[in-house]
């Protein structure tokens, strides 16, 4: 694939208005049919290279985010197997941890965790991410890790705070209830991140 191409597909992503809670899903899974393995594979390779980037973080997160919450199993493989990011994330983060070496993209591995945590939550057993996930060492080892820095990233106080990643549309929500303690599905982060109890 052409740099021109992926230029111009990110392009149209950037210019899209992904709305958190009202996905126009036709046109976003005509939008996701273009990604093959080489375009996820060079984008997530540019996350990982572009450590303190957070332009490029967010709007990956913003490409990542709109995957999953599709539920298309196509990209999801693309993604998660063939792409390993799941793995690639994890042993990033751990690395760091033991390195002492913090980077603006270790939040960002937080949070795609818990947007793969939450969403694996909401589907059936038999969905592909339950399953992938589930069946994958790594993962398991680290939800641990995962539920006690989600807990120290909750805000102490009464008063959702603003976090970069999210749109400001997001904070005009009045559906959403920040005052929900926890992580969990019903709580107020994960409706936040447009989670919601079905």
């Amino acid at each position: 694939m052409e740099t021109i191409q992926i230029v111009e597909i990110i392009s149209q992503i950037a210019d899209f208005e992904l709305e958190l809670y009202e996905f126009d899903q036709l046109k976003d899974e005509l939008l996701f049919s273009s990604f093959n393995f080489e375009l996820w594979d060079i984008l997530i390779k540019w996350f990982f290279d572009k450590k303190n980037n957070n332009i490029y973080h967010n709007l990956f997160y913003r490409i990542f985010d709109a995957a999953v919450k599709l539920e298309n199993e196509e990209s999801l493989e693309i993604i998660l197997f063939k792409a390993d990011f799941v793995t690639k994330l994890i042993t990033m983060y751990q690395e760091q941890m033991k390195s002492n070496k913090h980077c603006l993209i270790s939040g960002f591995v937080i949070l795609f965790c818990n947007v793969l945590r939450l969403k694996s939550q909401m589907l059936p057993k038999y969905h592909y991410l339950p399953k992938f996930l589930n069946n994958l060492q790594i993962w398991k080892d680290f939800e641990e890790t995962l539920n006690i820095q989600t807990s120290r990233q909750l805000p102490n106080t009464s008063r959702m705070i603003a976090k970069p990643h999210f749109s400001s549309k997001l904070f005009e929500n009045k559906e959403i209830n920040y005052h929900i303690p926890g992580h969990g599905l019903g709580s107020g982060y994960a409706q936040g991140l447009g989670f919601f109890d079905k």
